[in-house]
């Protein structure tokens, strides 16, 4: 207690500024608050990907089954598409 006592008297004799503990402390906080926040920032980063993806798939399919409909229950001839061994794409 006798330390908040030294720190009003000095503040009110004129002296302004923070001491090295209380900076320390502040920043101990902030370095606390950012250990929580982060992961469960990444976590929803992580569900708003996902989230994305699985949009982007539904939209793919839709279109899919729609050209489908459209040529009467057969996909367009340029739509067979597959991977090759070396990573590029075949027709």
């Amino acid at each position: 207690m006798c330390g908040v006592y030294q720190s009003l008297r000095r503040r009110a004799s004129g002296q302004s500024g923070f001491t090295l503990i209380e900076l320390l402390v502040v920043v101990i906080i902030i370095g606390i608050l950012a250990s929580i926040s982060v992961p469960i920032y990444q976590q929803v980063r992580v569900a708003a990907w996902n989230s994305a993806a699985e949009s982007d798939l539904k939209h793919a399919t839709d279109s899919i089954e729609n050209a489908s409909v459209e040529l009467g229950g057969t996909l367009p001839p340029n739509f067979m598409v597959a991977a090759s061994p070396g990573g590029g794409l075949t027709r």
